[in-house]
């Protein structure tokens, strides 16, 4: 709005009004500069949103008073040349604040929904981490990363019997706080804030990350699982393991389906031998 509306300015001053000056031209884009100037400033050194955006409509407001009688503001600009009108000009300006503030309000609700169903797109609700969704645009679908890429599969063991015996609701807060006790593990060990680890089906979770970070993967998983063997998880305070297979995408010329193929074959090699176990390839 701030950079579009003084063209309306020259636009209406050239083809309605019909006198279009140098002068015009320069106070249009001052008043645009100073704007941007201003919401610039505010948003940076005022931490409250909203006070930020109302210091910013008071400045610009009475920036564009200011330049007024060098821009014609087309049907007012007759009374804001008169010089004892300032309680009409404090009326309009008034306005003009209350209709900025409806429409930037307006607007950004709008981006904050559209954020959060984007979020609701690609993330899972229960644990937090990406979804099968986004597994398959990353892994099964996505281009192939020209650099040796980790992918391990981690399946919590023995899960089944707390859903069968106590019910999905405990076996959704056990899954809830694993997650927890993934995220606090893995986290530091990602680059980016958004975690590469996703929820392939329903106790079996997936993490891809960078094997240079790691002096050896296996003993990080091992003492992973030697904290999760003594934190109850759960309401009824159940001890849990996870099995886990890894591979590594510089064997499979950098493909990420295939890496992640030989991943989940080594977690189900691990599962069938009397789980929890970590089976590395190589």
């Amino acid at each position: 709005m701030v950079i579009i509306t003084p063209f309306v300015r020259m636009l209406y001053m050239l083809f309605v009004d019909g006198h279009l000056t140098t002068v015009n031209v320069l106070a249009s884009l001052v008043v645009a500069g100073m704007a941007i100037f201003y919401m610039k400033v505010f948003d940076k050194y005022v931490s409250n949103q909203t006070l930020s955006m109302i210091l910013s409509e008071i400045f610009i407001v009475a920036t564009s008073l200011f330049f007024a009688p060098f821009i014609p503001h087309v049907v007012i600009y007759s009374i804001f040349n008169q010089p004892t009108n300032w309680i009409i000009r404090a009326t309009v300006a008034i306005i003009t604040i209350l209709i900025t503030r409806k429409v930037y309000f307006q607007v950004t609700n709008l981006q904050n929904k559209n954020i959060q169903l984007q979020k609701e797109v690609i993330f899972d609700k229960l644990t937090g981490f990406f979804n099968y969704k986004k597994f398959e645009q990353d892994i099964l679908l996505g281009p192939d990363k020209q650099t040796n890429t980790g992918i391990a599969v981690i399946d919590l063991d023995y899960f089944k019997n707390v859903n069968d015996t106590y019910g999905h609701e405990a076996g959704n807060k056990v899954l809830q706080e694993f997650s927890l006790f993934l995220r606090e593990r893995l986290a530091y060990k990602l680059n980016s804030k958004d975690l590469g680890i996703y929820r392939y089906g329903g106790e079996e979770f997936v993490w891809m990350f960078d094997p240079n970070n790691f002096s050896d993967i296996g003993k990080f998983l091992k003492s992973m699982q030697l904290e999760l063997s003594k934190l109850p998880l759960g309401d009824q305070n159940h001890l849990m393991s996870f099995s886990a297979g890894v591979s590594f995408s510089k064997n499979y010329k950098f493909n990420l389906k295939m890496t992640f193929d030989i991943a989940d074959d080594l977690v189900y090699q691990s599962k069938k031998t009397g789980r929890g176990k970590i089976v590395i390839e190589g």
